[in-house]
């Protein structure tokens, strides 16, 4: 079990940077360093071995995509939903102090296509799925689960982290369609049926009148991107947990706080990015 340990990418996760000690805020921020350029290596790593788990794993790529969607489609569902509710009864409000409560459907394009949406998104998919990987992950690495795969000649990294990737990659942009879908169902019941800010036909004109087929591009892609780093995370930090339950638990938590870091910062590139020199809509220009 020994020889297998070696077979670990660079760096160890959080177990690494507990274990610096009192050294200064030049040890912990060297050792942050190198749990970047870490998980930057187990990333790449991970990304090269897509085609050989393509090849020879399919039946555990459709297994992870099952699970994904079973196991995460109603929560990803309903905090969206509830997110959309949320906006539309604060802006009803704020909306119809200064008459233009005809734009209320606008909201509801805007928060979905350009970050407001995206950012909660990415943490329920970190808490929800993230945490989960890292956990599962990690418990197979300090039972010696994944240093038995290596001795057995399995790639370990392929099968257990390239063969989520794949799946990932199908899997998340339904699930942002779907949950984007019933953030704009949320405004309508809303804005339409319960508060009256608008008509049907009012709230779809500013819904469509705010968004085009590039936002949603835009959308899909952003969220894919972040689905895609997020499992990442959850992997590497499972994969490098030691300590037995309590380096397991350590790695998990911090698993969730470089993706909810990623989160935030990439959410700022991404509007900069796609919306920094045009604003692409239809009021601004």
């Amino acid at each position: 079990m020994r020889g297998a340990a070696q077979t670990r990418p660079v760096g160890s996760g959080s177990g690494d940077t507990a274990s610096v000690g009192p050294s200064g805020s030049a040890s912990r921020g060297q050792a942050a360093v190198q749990d970047l350029g870490g998980l930057v290596a187990f990333a790449g790593h991970a990304i090269r071995e897509v085609p050989f788990a393509i090849r020879n794993y399919p039946s555990e790529i459709v297994r992870h995509a099952g699970l994904l969607v079973r196991q995460n489609t109603v929560i990803v569902v309903f905090m969206l939903f509830m997110i959309g509710a949320v906006l539309a009864l604060t802006l009803h409000f704020l909306f119809a102090n200064i008459g233009i409560t005809s734009y209320m459907g606008a909201e509801s394009a805007v928060a979905a296509t350009r970050g407001p949406a995206h950012v909660p998104f990415g943490w329920i998919i970190a808490a929800k799925i993230g945490c989960g990987i890292a956990a599962e992950i990690g418990a197979m690495r300090t039972n010696e689960e994944i240093d038995a795969t290596d001795i057995m000649g399995v790639r370990s990294v392929a099968y257990l982290v390239s063969t989520r990737l794949v799946a990932a990659f199908f899997v998340m942009p339904f699930f942002w369609i779907i949950a984007m879908s019933f953030k704009f169902l949320a405004g309508f019941l809303f804005n339409v049926h319960l508060l009256g800010s608008v008509s049907a036909g009012g709230f779809v004109s500013a819904l469509f009148l705010m968004q085009n087929t590039k936002d949603f591009t835009f959308a899909v892609i952003w969220a894919t991107i972040m689905g895609l780093t997020i499992i990442v995370v959850g992997c590497y930090y499972g994969y490098t947990a030691k300590g037995g339950p309590l380096g397991v638990g350590r790695n998990t938590a911090q698993s969730m706080l470089v993706n909810m870091v990623f989160i935030s910062i990439f959410a700022v590139i991404m509007v900069q990015f796609f919306y920094g020199n045009s604003p692409n809509a239809a009021i601004g220009n």
